[in-house]
């Protein structure tokens, strides 16, 4: 959680609205259906299991994201989710940040 919190400083210091982080899927669905985002930066291991349930109700939602772990395959992940940007840990903010615009610019 130190690391999401450290992650909400600096995207909010890059000019984003942050909600969150939502440590579990369960948490992350509620947050969702209450708000609808513009964007989404999930991290593949969450606290009740692993974010693709997330990430499904996203992309059927048409909301970009992008994945910001090191537990999974980036093959895999853009496999799955070929709309979706892969920013492998560790990651530089700056790259994190473009990629997250780019795809919320779409």
């Amino acid at each position: 959680m130190i690391i999401a919190f450290d992650l909400v400083d600096r995207l909010e210091d890059c000019g984003f609205i942050v909600d969150g982080p939502h440590p579990s899927v369960a948490r992350a669905l509620a947050a969702i259906d209450a708000r609808t985002p513009d964007g989404a930066v999930l991290d593949v291991q969450v606290t009740d299991g692993t974010v693709f349930p997330v990430a499904d109700r996203l992309k059927d939602m048409a909301v970009p994201f992008v994945f910001h772990s090191g537990h999974a395959s980036p093959e895999e992940l853009r496999e799955r989710y070929p709309r979706a940007d892969v920013c492998t840990k560790p990651c530089p903010i700056g790259t994190l940040e473009s990629r997250l615009q780019k795809l919320v610019m779409k």
